[in-house]
């Protein structure tokens, strides 16, 4: 009716000042600014609008606009509401004392007013901290106005205040039943069913919170809360994030964030907002405590004691900040006052096994095993449900290499808990320390047969059957596990792993995507995501895997070695060196950091520090096997067959069943020229690993024997059962290209190139394979290979063989003129500038060419087919 009269008339002010009085209601408060404002320039009268006016510029933090209003010409009942409003203008800016000033003026001119008593309850409980004061002038409000709903609301929030949550949830109910569209209350009403632990409640309001302001922080921040409360932390993350956008009034929103990524595992992200929050808020002392657990985990001890020492005389009773404090100090090697705060929890909390466990600990990290491990008894006759010591008792006898005492606590365990799979876990890993894999079976099957699914048990048994050669045993394992545990990451890993040893390719991809989006902080999928892309010609692809780390998690040792092996894979061997360098400068003990650094070495050609670094990897690990194998290659390469008779010796002492050391027993024979025994060797070795590489080997030692037909039907069984497969393709395709067979070779390089498109390879034996069939494509193909390889000797000359297919003979000779500047000797070269040479008309030099080069009886590529252009130019 109201938008029908101003149709009609749309100078009617009092139409409008109604309107904008029913926006103000319903909590459209833009718009009832706009028609409270229209109103008034159509000449409605301020006693009507302006009080109506203050408070929609409130809610909309219109905080200036508000200070401007002026009430003189006001009668007093309205003077004393503008100044309510003004004196919350002030609260919000926390300028306290005007507020109060303003608000007391206020209830002075309005007593009458159920509004002005509750903004001044409101100033009794936000600027002079009295609840009891606040309470008694709002019965006042109430007694003016029993259902006035802002007066509702401020109950909540001093019930809430006090921690009388029922009481606030039925406050708020209230208020939003007498203003259904108070959607203030209604996210406070959130707040508390979260603190009450009824999250359902909490998201039904939520969803029409979401509903009613999408993309609003404050709803954000909120749906972050119960998204923490149920563990679902991705989400969480997403919220929070959210709500940042309005960091200056959800401050809190940092701590969160803070704590979601800490729990992810991303500690530099979570370091940053917890540092920032500190810079906001320090004395927040939940953030300061994260901020230390942060600090200890970076293993930055005096950086704890600086934030929590300050805060430990008025915490002296805290559990948890004394307990981060003392882990740190016993790190530091302040073993006396770490264990001295670790008896005062014990002090504070004598009933608590937990605490005694804790002591027990930090007693036994400091040496004090006596002491340490009567504390743990103690725990354990205090409570003999909490397992938490028997576990820690049973772990410290295995850390210290006492297995007898390691078994007796098993077993004692055992006899205090029948029923828990834990003792039975804990008994295997003791015999597994012990390398009695027979007995750590037996005890994992019976925890499993106690609790099918849980993952300690589970995942050691799978391990066990797949070694067996049991994969479907071992599938079953595993899928009990994920069906208790869906997203479990360990789980998900193994999964991976014998998806690749049944060569279920994508399958295992699709798994260590998984595991990477559930648990997107988590290095382990990454890295053996990234060691399939190098295995299978795609180390490109490792950049997006290992860029999307946090920079703590790209500095751990698998990330950087899987960093180092894509640099060799990419043949950037000055940055695999560097890198390799960063490893063993951070951590000197790594025994692959030296390996890496030798095949950094080897790829730019010093074999002489290549050995040096293969043993000092043998130096840090005797028993790394691919630095002693990598050495013993070189002892091959050196045909030094003493010293590789000797280190196989070594080798057979604890590696005899390894397909790397079979592989060089293979080669010590063809070495020595006992082909037929290389052969035989070559036959098992494939038989027993069959494998890319080791199909090569056999192929070549077939064609040594002089069995052509053999290694080509071996290869091409192999490539087509393996179709999947970048090297199985790759290796076929070279092949047919030796045999000139362009048309079979180019089939199997289109297979490759599917697999890996930047291959530079493949992409040049493609384009040589087509030159004559598709010039087009193989030019396309050729640029593309010296786009991604500039200056390659090999790749230009494919090039020029390639323009000159496409009958682009200027380009063809320029090119090859470039690259015979970079290699002047290169008989093929040579062959092929003639060759080149002759297709433009310029025969006589293309004679003296060929003549000068087939005159140095220099075996090359293609000497029959140049001897064959020169005679044919003589004709």
């Amino acid at each position: 009716e109201l938008k029908s009269a101003l149709q009609q008339n749309p100078q009617n002010s009092s139409a409008r000042t109604y309107l904008g009085q029913l926006y103000l209601k319903a909590g459209n408060y833009a718009a009832a600014e706009k028609e409270l404002k229209n109103a008034r320039e159509l000449g409605a009268d301020d006693n009507d609008t302006l009080s109506s006016l203050g408070q929609a510029l409130l809610q909309l933090r219109k905080l200036d606009e508000v200070h401007a209003m002026q009430t003189s010409h006001l009668k007093p009942y309205e003077q004393g509401i503008i100044f309510a409003e003004q004196g919350i203008a002030f609260l919000i800016q926390d300028k306290q004392q005007k507020a109060i000033e303003l608000t007391e003026r206020a209830l002075n001119m309005a007593p009458n007013s159920a509004y002005v008593q509750v903004a001044r309850a409101s100033v009794y409980m936000m600027a002079q901290n009295s609840l009891p004061k606040a309470r008694e002038q709002l019965k006042l409000a109430f007694d003016i106005d029993k259902n006035y709903p802002a007066a509702w609301s401020l109950l909540g929030d001093i019930e809430a205040t006090e921690k009388h949550l029922e009481q606030a949830r039925d406050a708020y109910t209230k208020s939003m039943s007498l203003q259904p569209t108070n959607l203030a209350d209604r996210n406070k009403r959130v707040t508390i069913n979260i603190l009450l632990n009824d999250m359902k409640k909490a998201q039904y309001d939520l969803d029409i919170l979401k509903k009613k302001l999408p993309g609003n922080p404050g709803v954000a921040f909120s749906q972050g809360l119960v998204y923490l409360a149920t563990d679902k932390l991705d989400d969480a993350k997403s919220a929070f994030d959210l709500a940042l956008l309005n960091q200056e009034r959800y401050p809190l929103t940092l701590f969160y964030l803070a704590y979601v990524n800490y729990k992810q595992g991303n500690i530099a992200q979570a370091e940053t907002h917890s540092e920032r929050y500190f810079t906001i808020n320090p004395g927040y002392l939940p953030n300061r405590k994260l901020l230390a657990e942060i600090k200890y985990v970076k293993q930055d001890y005096e950086y704890v004691e600086t934030l929590l020492r300050p805060v430990l005389k008025e915490n002296s009773s805290d559990p948890s900040l004394l307990n981060i404090l003392a882990k740190a100090m016993l790190m530091r090697g302040d073993t006396a006052e770490g264990i001295s705060l670790l008896n005062k929890i014990v002090e504070l909390n004598p009933d608590s096994a937990e605490a005694k466990v804790r002591l027990g600990a930090g007693l036994l990290l400091s040496g004090n095993e006596e002491a340490g491990f009567a504390q743990l008894d103690d725990a354990i006759k205090q409570d003999t449900s909490n397992h938490q010591a028997d576990i820690f008792r049973v772990l410290s006898y295995l850390r210290l290499k006492q297995m007898e005492k390691a078994h007796q606590a098993a077993a004692d365990f055992q006899a205090r808990a029948p029923a828990s799979e834990i003792p039975h876990n804990l008994s295997g890993m003791i015999y597994i320390a012990e390398r009695n894999l027979t007995l750590a079976q037996k005890e994992l099957e019976k925890s499993w047969s106690i609790k099918p699914g849980n993952t300690d048990a589970g995942l050691n048994l799978a391990s066990f059957a797949m070694q067996a050669g049991e994969n479907a045993k071992a599938r079953e394992y595993l899928e009990t596990i994920i069906a208790a545990h869906p997203d479990n990451l360990e789980t998900l890993i193994k999964f991976a792993e014998l998806d690749a040893l049944e060569g279920k390719t994508e399958q295992m991809m699709k798994r260590l995507e998984t595991a990477i989006r559930l648990h997107p902080g988590a290095v382990s999928p990454r890295v053996m995501l990234a060691k399939h892309y190098i295995r299978t010609g795609k180390p490109a692809q490792v950049a997006g895997l290992v860029e999307t780390l946090d920079f703590e998690a790209r500095k751990q040792l698998p990330v950087l070695e899987v960093i180092v092996s894509q640099q060799l894979a990419q043949e950037k061997y000055k940055s695999a060196e560097g890198t390799a360098t960063e490893i063993v400068e951070k951590y000197p003990n790594a025994a692959n950091g030296y390996f890496l650094m030798a095949q950094a070495y080897a790829g730019m050609g010093n074999y002489d520090k290549a050995e040096s670094s293969l043993l000092m990897a043998v130096q840090k690990d005797e028993r790394f096997l691919p630095a002693r194998i990598a050495f013993l290659r070189l002892l091959v390469k050196k045909k030094d067959i003493p010293s590789i008779e000797r280190e196989i010796a070594r080798l057979k002492t604890f590696a005899a069943d390894n397909q790397d050391v079979k592989r060089v027993e293979f080669a010590l024979e063809e070495l020595k020229g006992n082909q037929k025994q290389a052969l035989a060797l070559a036959e098992s070795l494939f038989k027993t690993y069959p494998s890319n590489e080791n199909m090569l080997a056999l192929s070549r030692q077939r064609l040594r024997v002089g069995d052509s037909e053999g290694a080509l039907n071996l290869q091409k069984e192999w490539a087509d059962s393996h179709s999947d497969d970048f090297t199985a393709n790759l290796i076929l395709g070279e092949t047919y290209t030796r045999l000139n067979k362009d048309d079979l070779a180019a089939n199997y390089y289109q297979r490759a190139l599917a697999l890996s498109p930047d291959n530079i390879t493949v992409l040049n034996n493609l384009a040589w394979s087509i030159r004559d069939s598709d010039p087009e494509k193989a030019l396309t193909l050729s640029k593309k290979a010296n786009s991604l390889k500039p200056g390659s000797v090999v790749l230009m000359d494919t090039l020029a063989m390639v323009y000159l297919a496409n009958n682009e003979k200027e380009l063809a000779l320029r090119t090859i003129k470039e690259v015979r500047f970079l290699e002047p000797n290169n008989p093929v070269l040579r062959f092929h500038e003639a060759k080149i040479n002759a297709s433009t008309g310029k025969q006589d030099l293309a004679i003296e060419i060929l003549t000068e080069l087939l005159n140095k009886e220099q075996k090359f590529a293609g000497r029959s087919e140049a001897e064959m252009l020169l005679q044919n130019l003589k004709k």
